[in-house]
């Protein structure tokens, strides 16, 4: 009998996900259904903010089994470099449906588009004070770097936040990313209306963040299996790029805020010269 690798998982713990899985399919659907009418809300209310879009998905059953399987290995690696003390492998203690549903926040998994960087503070802001969500967790994915940090610490509302007993957490990165993910769950009154799944994750970010991501993901995600070096090499080619990403953001708002300057000093003239004289 071949040897099962430690990353792999049984075939009775598949099986009982599978069923798990579609045994809370319903609740999920009903949740993303909740989450989706919520971001409409949310963006009817602010029909004059650089809100660009929403979307929301379940995650498929082969992407969940692929995670657990990504997430042990990569425990592994971490365990055998020494980053990972043997005592904290909770991907390799998944043995039933139960652990996997209370590990993967991202089951129902949501996001948020803006047209331009600085419009994802307003957004945050509306996230943050909407009625109908209990926030659980909220993580700032910003630069390293001061002199490309999208987003100003003062307005990302930290200590309010976790006042309310909200998990706050800060992660900054070289790779060029920015945007702000959510753990999200319907309130108390919310969920006496409807079953729904436990939470779902939302991310919101700027267009161009969207584009650069989905990118990313699928050169370097998607291409997991790739060696090493290669991916190494991928990696700082994209963070060579966003430097530029960060140059066209800044530009873009600079632009759009242009442009409502003159369209407001604008108005005022028309207003000024149709008023009647005394």
């Amino acid at each position: 009998m071949p040897r099962r690798h430690p990353e792999s998982i049984s075939t009775s713990l598949e099986l009982e996900i599978r069923k798990g899985f579609s045994d809370n399919l319903k609740l999920m659907e009903n949740l993303k259904l909740w989450a989706d009418n919520s971001m409409s809300e949310i963006m009817l209310n602010n029909s004059e903010k650089h809100f660009y879009s929403h979307k929301s998905r379940i995650k498929q059953i082969s992407s969940v089994l692929l995670k657990i399987k990504e997430k042990r290995l990569d425990q592994l690696k971490k365990i055998k470099s020494g980053e990972l003390k043997k005592e904290h492998p909770k991907w390799l203690e998944i043995d039933s449906f139960k652990k996997a549903k209370d590990m993967i926040e991202d089951w129902v998994g949501c996001r948020m588009i803006t047209h331009t960087y600085d419009a994802i503070i307003e957004l945050h802001h509306e996230i943050t004070e909407y009625p109908r969500f209990h926030l659980q967790t909220v993580t700032i994915h910003d630069a390293k770097e001061e002199n490309r940090k999208q987003f100003k610490v003062s307005d990302l509302r930290r200590e309010w936040l976790e006042k309310q007993g909200i998990y706050y957490e800060e992660k900054p990165n070289s790779k060029g990313y920015s945007g702000i993910h959510y753990i999200i769950s319907p309130n108390i009154e919310e969920s006496k209306k409807c079953h729904f799944f436990q939470r779902f994750e939302l991310q919101i970010r700027s267009l161009l963040q969207e584009t650069w991501a989905e990118i990313q993901h699928q050169a370097i995600y998607k291409g997991r299996r790739m060696p090493d070096s290669v991916k190494e090499a991928t990696n700082e080619s994209f963070e060579l790029l966003s430097g530029m990403l960060y140059q066209c953001d800044q530009a873009f708002s600079t632009l759009i805020k242009k442009h409502e300057i003159w369209e407001n000093s604008s108005g005022s003239r028309a207003a000024t010269s149709t008023s009647p004289r005394s």
